[in-house]
């Protein structure tokens, strides 16, 4: 459960990258699930790291705003580890 008592399961955690444009979810798997660096994971979209790190906040954001939880996806990454 992480710190606000929210917890999701690993297919709810799905759901919610689902429910945001998949240009700012596919930058957080990358991040945070298979564990690339920005310039991995500029390297690997063929995306400058400027907006690789636009991305990443915005993404963050749009999360933020579905679930209520200011740090959902990192909670629920060290919660159910990698996929």
């Amino acid at each position: 459960m992480d710190k606000l008592g929210l917890e999701f399961s690993a297919s709810q955690i799905e759901e919610k990258l689902n429910e945001i444009p998949e240009s700012y979810s596919q930058v957080l798997r990358l991040y945070y699930l298979e564990k690339l660096t920005q310039k991995g994971i500029a390297e690997k979209l063929k995306i400058t790291i400027s907006v690789t790190r636009q991305r990443l906040g915005i993404g963050n954001y749009l999360l933020r705003k579905k679930t209520g939880d200011p740090e959902f996806l990192k909670a629920q990454v060290i919660l159910y580890g990698k996929k």
